[in-house]
């Protein structure tokens, strides 16, 4: 049994409410995830449409659909100290 939860004699127990991501303010949710792309990501995960994603977080419409097409790359470019002599020959310092 939670440590919170009270159960009276004959009645379920009740476990604490928690606030469901839709019932949150926009506030709330980006300060939940860190950032707007994030809350976007993380609430069409939950299968809300592009259009309730925009109304729940005061947004346009357009920056939803640019967060959920972009493409998310997980790796960072290598960095790369050469350069070519206008030949198409890389050349190394």
């Amino acid at each position: 049994m939670n440590a919170t939860a009270k159960q009276t004699k004959g009645q379920p127990v009740q476990e604490p409410k928690v606030k469901k991501d839709i019932e949150m303010t926009s506030d709330e949710l980006i300060k939940k995830y860190g950032s707007k792309s994030a809350a976007i990501r993380s609430l069409n995960a939950q299968n809300l449409t592009r259009s309730q994603i925009a109304k729940l977080l005061n947004i346009k419409y357009q920056f939803v659909r640019n967060v959920l097409t972009q493409i998310v790359s997980t790796k960072a470019k290598p960095a790369t100290d050469t350069k070519t002599n206008g030949n198409d020959t890389k050349v190394t310092s």
